[in-house]
Parts: C-alpha cells; sequence; structure tokens
C-alpha cells in the first residue's frame, strides 16, 4: 500500500472542496429554479390579491418546500389601521409544508416551542386525558417541525413548567 505525500493529500482536499463547492453552486442553482416554478403555479391558482412565497428545503436528509401564503388585501387593511406611530409585523403567514423528513433549520426554538404549545392547547381541548404526545408529534410534523425537534421541544416546555403529563403520554399546559 503506497502512502501519499502531505502535498499529494492536501492537493487531494483542495480537488474534493472544489468539487464540493461546484455541487453546491449547482445545488442552489435547482432549488431557485425549483423555488420558482412553484411559486408561479401556485400564484397562478390564487386570487390576486394573494403573495406567494416558496423556499425550497434541500439540506439534510429530507427535501421538500415550505409554501408561505399572505394576503395583501389583509395585510393593506391591518395596516391602514394601525396608526403610523404603530408597527405591524406579520409574523405568521399561511405556511404550508411539502415532503417528508424535511430539516427545520429555518424555525429558531422559540418558534418550535410556540408552535408546539399551540398544539398542545388545541388538542387538549378535544381528548379528555389531555393532549396525546403522539398526536401532537404527528401535527408538528404538519408544520414542519420533525420528531425528534418536537419531542425535544415537548421535553424543554415540561422542563420549563409549561406542560404537565397528567397521564402517561398525554399533555396539558399550564
Amino acid at each position: 500500500m503506497s502512502e501519499e505525500s502531505p502535498q499529494e493529500l492536501v492537493e487531494s482536499a483542495s480537488d474534493h472542496i472544489q468539487t464540493s463547492n461546484e455541487h453546491e453552486q449547482r445545488a442552489g442553482e435547482l432549488a431557485a429554479k425549483a423555488e420558482e416554478q412553484l411559486q408561479e403555479h401556485v400564484a397562478q391558482q390564487l386570487p390576486d390579491s394573494y403573495v406567494v412565497d416558496v423556499e425550497a428545503v434541500y439540506d439534510g436528509p429530507g427535501s421538500g418546500f415550505v409554501v408561505r401564503v399572505y394576503d395583501e388585501q389583509v395585510t393593506n387593511a391591518v395596516e391602514s389601521i394601525a396608526s403610523a406611530e404603530l408597527e405591524v409585523d406579520f409574523r405568521r403567514s399561511q405556511e404550508v409544508v411539502i415532503g417528508n423528513e424535511l430539516p427545520t433549520a429555518a424555525n429558531t426554538q422559540r418558534d418550535r416551542i410556540q408552535d408546539i404549545r399551540g398544539i398542545i392547547e388545541d388538542l387538549e381541548e378535544q381528548f379528555d386525558d389531555g393532549a396525546p404526545i403522539a398526536e401532537v408529534v404527528k401535527r408538528a410534523h404538519l408544520v414542519g417541525i420533525g420528531q425528534d425537534k418536537a419531542e425535544h421541544e415537548i421535553e424543554t416546555l415540561k422542563q420549563q413548567g409549561e406542560v404537565y403529563e397528567p397521564r402517561t403520554d398525554h399533555l396539558r399546559t399550564t
């Protein structure tokens, strides 16, 4: 077995980095094209007052899209009601996640925790024993939060005293 010299190893590493950079650039180009195509298609299906924003998610084990839809008429109406001294921030759009096992890097932990808490609040009203954890995780996936992250945020909420388990595998907010 012949050993490569340090210079050969560095040159090989350089070649791999070059190839990696080229692949990353091509992936970005393909993702941008996919975003543009999906955005055009969705926008054609909606009334003119809707603004569509599409983000391709292709980093990690899964791939897909996050489609955000804003109603421009609603946005304009709310902004016109607010006085000039007040800021208007539309934090949430209608958001649809398309794909399987999508990574959630775009979400901050704070957003995930708020989303999980909201899901628990909604579900605990539907079930006598509280929100079933399996159903919380299932709904979390629908908003782009994977199983591991959802379970982690549930544990965080428990540690913070924001949720508790009145019965095994069921949650209630405090």
